[in-house]
């Protein structure tokens, strides 16, 4: 029962400093003001956890393509760009948003802390067994 216990605490912190809010000294860097060039039309787009590809259904299947993504673990807002540009100068690189290349970007760990810690502590439950 304590490994439970244990094991609940464990999930629950990685889950709340998913949410920790920036230094005080931090300066948003994803904005369209920073993003946009000439040549370019920019969009601001909100996304969250439960619906990670929000932007990706909605700007992207009109031809932009990201530029970056705003700080935020549970909501957070995108820039997205179309056009012509001499200088692109994409956090998310140059590839379009859909076809082969477009899911080489991005880091999605969702749930690896839970299986870590599962496969730590369910040998310890079964040893008391």
């Amino acid at each position: 029962m304590k490994y439970a216990l244990f094991l609940v605490m464990l999930v629950a912190g990685g889950i709340s400093r998913a949410d920790i809010p920036p230094s005080d000294d931090y300066v948003e860097t994803c904005t369209i003001e920073k993003q946009a060039v000439p040549g370019l039309t920019c969009e601001s787009c909100r996304a969250w956890h439960g619906e990670r590809d929000a932007c990706d259904k909605t700007l992207g299947t009109q031809g932009f393509r990201k530029m970056c993504k705003g700080w935020g673990a549970s909501a957070w807002s995108e820039v997205w760009c179309k056009g012509e540009a001499s200088e692109v100068k994409s956090a998310e690189g140059p590839t379009p948003t859909h076809g082969p290349e477009s899911k080489k970007t991005g880091c999605n760990g969702a749930g690896l802390e839970f299986w870590a810690l599962a496969g730590l502590v369910l040998p310890l439950a079964r040893r008391r067994r």
